[in-house]
């Protein structure tokens, strides 16, 4: 199962971790979008290439849209996804996980290059 931060210890994490700089482009993470939520589901997504890749590209959909956001809807965005990522695999079987967790990725990445 997916483990989340706590909101508060989130931000707190999520400002120490604007001291890593990307070495190629000389900008932290944060403001590049990568961090869009400290959850980790290991098992699913670092054993399965696909669904590794889905992780790839749903990063860099939401750094997009993230960018092209302002205001409340940014904020929205954020919240969006970090709900999101808590419940990615709620309501998933453990024998079709896999299968559960795609669709749910490949809705989500529609979702996001539609709200750009």
């Amino acid at each position: 199962m997916p483990t989340t931060l706590e909101p508060q210890l989130f931000d707190k994490v999520e400002e120490g971790l604007k001291d890593v700089i990307d070495p190629e482009l000389g900008v932290n993470i944060v403001d590049l979008g990568l961090i869009y939520d400290l959850a980790w589901d290991e098992e699913n997504l670092c054993l399965d290439p696909e669904l590794a890749r889905l992780d790839r590209e749903m990063a860099a959909a939401f750094g997009k849209a993230k960018a092209a956001a302002q205001g409340a809807a940014r904020t929205s965005l954020v919240r969006g996804q970090r709900a999101w990522i808590a419940g990615r695999g709620t309501g998933c079987d453990a024998d079709k996980r896999r299968t559960c967790l795609l669709e749910a990725y490949r809705k989500r990445l529609r979702e996001l290059e539609g709200s750009r």
